[in-house]
């Protein structure tokens, strides 16, 4: 004889369904305004002159009274509420790294090419550059609707891809796609070994 079952819906909030979180994104989204955005700049300007090294750097000693509020809302979305958050507009924080690396470039920074031509690209003023590879950062979510232009029809997709190299064009790769070569492609754990395979076949293909 088999008894009536007691199992109940599960009515805490953190088990949910993708959908239920695409339909209802203030659950998970916390994007920032330039207020906020001003606050860390100025915090990350303060750290690079203090010059501590990371296992030194405190809460107390770089107080963020813009962020304080809304980072105890996160830690509470995150410990008893949907326990995801996705916080938008952080900006990227350079050491100087970076900087310093445009700098030994030796050429300034410009607006992205206009176009390609069989050996390089062609710059904003009509400017012709031999290049051997071009990388696009498009960001987490793929930006890739400027490859909608390489194919002549609309049903072959430009983005379809074995492991990262295009089906469709042999010198196009794709790095950090999700699934790309496994479960962590889409992730900073996953995507320097695909970065790896990436590079090895571009490097081969000369």
């Amino acid at each position: 004889m088999v008894g009536k079952s007691t199992v109940k819906p599960v009515s805490i909030p953190k088990p949910w369904r993708g959908d239920d979180m695409a339909e209802t994104p203030r659950k998970w989204l916390r994007p920032l305004n330039k207020l906020q955005i001003d606050e860390l700049l100025c915090i990350a300007a303060k750290v690079e002159k203090d010059g501590l090294p990371l296992n030194e750097i405190q809460a107390g000693l770089y107080p963020l009274p813009t962020l304080e509020k809304d980072i105890a809302e996160w830690r509470r979305t995150l410990q008893s509420g949907a326990g995801m958050v996705l916080v938008r507009g952080v900006p990227v924080i350079d050491d100087g790294t970076y900087r310093n690396g445009i700098k030994q470039m030796g050429r300034p920074v410009q607006p992205v090419f206009t176009a390609f031509y069989d050996d390089g690209v062609v710059w904003p003023g009509g400017e012709r550059e031999h290049v051997d590879a071009v990388i696009f950062a498009t960001g987490f979510r793929p930006n890739l609707d400027f490859l909608s232009g390489l194919s002549p029809n609309a049903n072959l997709d430009p983005t379809e891809h074995h492991k990262g190299i295009s089906t469709r064009f042999p010198r196009l790769a794709f790095c950090g796609r999700s699934g790309q070569n496994g479960f962590a492609s889409a992730t900073l754990r996953g995507v320097g070994r695909d970065a790896e395979l990436v590079v090895r076949h571009v490097l081969q293909k000369g």
